[in-house]
């Protein structure tokens, strides 16, 4: 497999998680503040935490879209003009 394959396969993956990142931190941090609510409350039903996840990932994609939109079409972009090289040998 050429080298350049795997930079870019490399790549993809290191988007990936990075675009990833700040919903995996939302619903980290709606699970917090809903855990503690729950403890303070004295609420034992897992549907608060459910919710809780579920208000601050939709609120994060909310704010961030465009942010996460450009990068990725930047990525694509870039990615879909590479695509000639495959195939090809160096």
């Amino acid at each position: 497999m050429s080298p350049w394959v795997l930079d870019w396969v490399r790549e993809a993956m290191g988007v990936a998680v990075l675009l990833a990142l700040p919903f995996v931190g939302a619903a980290l941090a709606g699970c917090v503040v809903a855990g503690l609510l729950a403890w303070l409350l004295g609420l034992q039903d897992p549907a608060v935490s459910t919710i809780a996840r579920t208000v601050t990932v939709v609120v994060a994609l909310v704010l961030l879209a465009g942010t996460i939109g450009e990068q990725l079409r930047t990525y694509v972009h870039d990615a879909w003009s590479e695509l000639p090289r495959i195939g090809r040998a160096e």
